[in-house]
C-alpha cells in the first residue's frame, strides 16, 4: 500500500504544486502545506530543483517561521541529492 500510495501522491503533488505551497505557507502559515513540503523533502528532493531560487527567496522570510524551517529542509534535500545544486551564499 505505500508504494501505490508513494506513486499517486506524485500526480497529486508535483513540480507545479512547489510554488503554491510555499504561498500558502508564507500567507496563513498553514501547517499542511509544511507538511508536504517536509514530505516532498524527504522523499522526493528531485521536485525542488526548479524552484531553487525561490527556496532562497523563502528563508530570507523572517515574518514566518514555519517557510524558513521547510525552506530550510527543502534546499537541504536538494543540496544532499545533487550537490552541484547546492547554493553556496552566506
Amino acid at each position: 500500500m505505500t508504494l501505490f500510495l508513494r506513486r499517486a501522491t506524485l500526480h497529486i503533488v508535483n513540480q507545479s504544486s512547489v510554488p503554491t505551497l510555499i504561498k500558502r505557507i508564507q500567507r496563513t502559515g498553514s501547517k499542511h502545506a509544511q507538511t508536504l513540503l517536509t514530505y516532498i523533502s524527504k522523499h522526493c528532493p528531485a521536485l525542488y530543483k526548479p524552484h531553487i531560487s525561490e527556496l532562497t527567496k523563502a528563508i530570507a522570510d523572517e515574518k514566518s517561521p514555519r517557510l524558513v524551517e521547510a525552506g530550510m529542509q527543502a534546499l537541504a534535500a536538494v543540496s544532499q541529492s545533487d550537490e552541484a545544486l547546492a547554493v553556496n551564499d552566506k
